[in-house]
């Protein structure tokens, strides 16, 4: 079993990490950037992970993101925010069709998406666009809700 592990950082505490593998049908690219745990910034990076896995400039609707990943054979990303020690770990990642299994090569494709959705989000002078925060909003508050 081979398998091919690409590291850099891409910025200061901000890793990503590649890993090809012949044993699975699909590949993942991974970011991660760690930050000090604050109790003060720990929601709102939360919410950031919600509202740059729902669009970017290019794609600034969850339909149209889910539309070009379809074009991509299926590919998903994912963010997650978690705790680890006195860690925030931010966490961006898509998993896609390894080239080899396709007609056309989609790696690039779903790095630059990744990378899309990471560095140049939906927003406008204000800040995020307001349909996807009063959104991603409601969504948590039901979350939390259907927890108590």
């Amino acid at each position: 079993m081979k398998h091919d592990i690409m590291t850099a950082e891409i910025a200061p505490g901000v890793q990503s990490c590649y890993i090809r593998s012949n044993r699975f049908k699909t590949s993942r690219i991974s970011v991660c950037a760690y930050l000090p745990l604050e109790s003060e910034s720990v929601s709102k990076y939360s919410m950031l992970t919600l509202l740059m896995s729902s669009g970017c400039a290019e794609y600034p609707t969850p339909r149209e993101l889910n539309s070009r990943l379809d074009t991509l054979y299926g590919a998903s990303v994912d963010f997650d925010c978690t705790k680890t020690a006195d860690t925030l770990m931010i966490v961006a990642s898509t998993v896609f069709v390894d080239d080899k299994f396709l007609p056309e090569p989609v790696f690039a494709d779903c790095a630059d998406m990744l990378f899309k959705l990471m560095f140049a989000p939906a927003i406008d002078s204000e800040g995020f666009l307001d349909a996807n925060f009063e959104r991603e909003k409601r969504i948590q508050l039901e979350y939390i809700e259907n927890e108590i």
